[in-house]
């Protein structure tokens, strides 16, 4: 999936998703990649990106839950 942000940056990033089978379950993995301009790098120094937007990984991973097992 492509996935396009513009705000605080412009940037365009791969998503992807790696389903697992983990017993009577599946892993889920989220992953999201793409070039990284300068001032992005020197802003990861300052920020913590996982911070950020890890809620809202979490919160997608947690719709696709409910959907897989709706």
């Amino acid at each position: 999936m492509q996935l396009n942000m513009f705000k605080p940056m412009k940037a365009s990033n791969a998503v992807e998703f790696t389903l697992a089978p983990n017993g009577k379950t599946t892993m889920v993995t989220w992953a999201m990649s793409g070039r990284q301009p300068f001032m992005a790098k020197l802003m990861t120094i300052f920020i913590d990106c996982d911070k950020m937007v890890g809620s809202q990984f979490e919160k997608g991973l947690g719709k696709l839950k409910a959907i897989a097992e709706g």
